[in-house]
């Protein structure tokens, strides 16, 4: 993947928006992460481990929302009339310092599959028949 354009607003010291784009096969993504200081997660923190619970009380780590734009760059190939995305994902907990939080951001794209999972979404769409799961 080859990174197209970054850009990150902070205030009070640390990151609270960050925006990229990026160009990978017949993809381009704009990506959009946003910090939701007001964000509480449900289960009171249940799975979230003490020490980051610790990092995020001592102002460390904060709760961000990501916001994928995923479109074709070649439309031709689509028959189903969508060009474009939107793909959301809510109560990432995250470094607020904005080297380490692009460093973790690319390791949730990739390595913990959120664009796979944006590639599935598309695959369903195209698929006259619905998801695999549907079919016996």
């Amino acid at each position: 993947m080859a990174q197209k354009s970054l850009d990150y607003r902070g205030l009070f010291g640390y990151c609270e928006e960050m925006k990229f784009e990026l160009e990978t096969d017949n993809w381009h993504l704009k990506i959009e992460l946003q910090s939701t200081p007001n964000y509480r997660p449900d289960g009171k923190f249940s799975s979230t481990p003490k020490a980051d619970l610790q990092s995020w009380r001592e102002g460390s780590l904060a709760f961000f929302s990501v916001f994928i734009t995923s479109s074709r760059l070649e439309s031709a190939d689509s028959d189903d009339g969508i060009d474009q995305m939107i793909h959301y994902s809510c109560g990432l907990l995250l470094p607020v310092d904005p080297e380490e939080l692009q460093e973790d951001l690319e390791i949730i794209l990739d390595e913990e599959g959120l664009l796979d999972h944006i590639f599935n979404h598309w695959e369903l769409q195209g698929s006259s028949n619905g998801p695999e799961w549907r079919h016996p």
